[in-house]
């Protein structure tokens, strides 16, 4: 697909990554979302196998009855976005695995040959956190970005340690003149499956900072219906209680803000192997003949 920059042109761009900086999947399903609440148009395909190494990424392949359906190399996706009378651009992909000086590079030319000259990026992160908080912390590079964040109910991110590919296209986008901001959901570290309450607050947040508002839909009432599961796990499960009950305690007592753990962590900073809850799993075995409500990681 081959893009068409003279007649198309978007000031507003959001960029999400999936893999290790989309802790809980909650950036791709929230792109998802917004696709299906949006009049979107695809506007290009980029191919990205120079940006992975295969141990990292594999081309998508689907075969039904032994014939070849579908096959995809790693590509970024580009759309125009139109919400509530208003324009946005969205792009996608997973986070490159190598060269990402000059992935950022190019990234950020095709988004100035668009017209680009915001870019919001969005990402997700494991925190010692609970299903029943959310937060969202901000990474700014001038103080009129700053103000938008803390306007819009964000955090300042404290952080030291492996580098997201955000931070390489902020500086390079810095480098141009465009600003940039990334925005990180935090998402409760023994939670594994869709967390709406997370995608709606995040979508608010890109609508305060952008401009640009997005339908939330029914985001809200299918997380309360999540958490009904949840709250029954809890109930059900005495040791896992016990481990946020005694991990609430100690939050409560050093009065300081949570610190945030990436995606592959191993966790060690909770008790050793936590449990974790699978709600979707946890879902469909009570409905068979037995249940298993919990998983070990």
């Amino acid at each position: 697909m081959k893009k068409d920059t003279k007649t198309v042109q978007l000031r507003k761009w959001l960029i999400g990554f999936t893999g290790w900086c989309d802790a809980g999947n909650v950036v791709n399903n929230m792109v998802e979302h917004i696709l299906s609440v949006t009049e979107a148009q695809k506007l290009d395909e980029w191919d990205l196998e120079s940006y992975w190494h295969i141990e990292s990424e594999r081309p998508y392949v689907v075969i039904k009855h032994g014939l070849i359906r579908n096959f995809a190399w790693p590509a970024m996706s580009f759309y125009r976005l139109e919400s509530k009378g208003k324009e946005i651009g969205l792009a996608l992909s997973a986070e490159p695995s190598r060269n990402w000086k000059h992935f950022a590079k190019e990234l950020i030319e095709r988004i100035e040959a668009y017209g680009g000259k915001q870019v919001i990026m969005a990402g997700s992160l494991y925190d010692k956190i609970f299903h029943d908080e959310t937060i969202i912390s901000g990474v700014v590079l001038d103080p009129e970005s700053l103000n938008l964040v803390l306007s819009a109910g964000c955090k300042l991110v404290e952080y030291e340690g492996p580098a997201a590919v955000h931070t390489a296209v902020m500086e390079e986008a810095r480098r141009r003149g465009i600003v940039a901001i990334s925005l990180w959901i935090h998402v409760p570290f023994y939670l594994k499956g869709p967390h709406e309450k997370a995608m709606a607050q995040l979508l608010d947040v890109l609508g305060r900072i952008s401009g640009v508002f997005f339908d939330t839909g029914d985001l809200l009432d299918r997380w309360a219906v999540r958490v009904k599961n949840i709250e029954k796990i809890l109930e059900e499960d005495e040791e896992l209680r016990s481990v946020l009950e005694a991990l609430k305690e100690k939050e409560k007592e050093e009065k300081s803000p949570s610190k945030a753990l990436p995606a592959t962590s191993s966790m060690t900073t909770t008790p050793a192997k936590p449990k974790v809850i699978r709600i979707d799993e946890f879902i469909r075995r009570r409905k068979g003949p037995s249940e298993g409500d919990f998983y070990n990681e």
